[in-house]
């Protein structure tokens, strides 16, 4: 294994941020995945906005389908994912609304 050093090594990868909020009650109590999920939510809000992706009150929303998150986050189980996103809504860190037939919920995610 090759060790990072500190001449000229850059990481090379990408990273998704974590908010030390989630550490903390009410938000501590969520579950690993959904915590997990949320943080790939936030992520997600760069492209929303870099796309312009807007309701008509002006509130940024992501896509991001149950399927989606299953494979992001390398879940078999389809109950395990609606159990995470249930979590985020009951503590009111995600809302979502329908957007059109065919496509995945809007999701809105809310300011701490």
């Amino acid at each position: 294994m090759d060790e990072f050093y500190k001449s000229g090594d850059k990481l090379g990868f990408e990273f998704a941020k974590f908010p030390k909020y989630l550490l903390l009650p009410p938000y501590c109590r969520l579950s690993n995945n959904a915590k997990l999920l949320y943080v790939l939510m936030l992520d997600r809000l760069s492209l929303s906005l870099k796309n312009d992706w807007a309701d008509v009150d002006g509130r940024i929303y992501i896509f991001y389908s149950r399927e989606q998150m299953m494979q992001d986050l390398n879940i078999s189980s389809k109950s395990t994912i609606i159990k995470a996103v249930n979590e985020l809504i009951a503590i009111k860190l995600i809302s979502e609304e329908y957007f059109s037939f065919g496509f995945p919920k809007m999701i809105f995610i809310s300011k701490i």
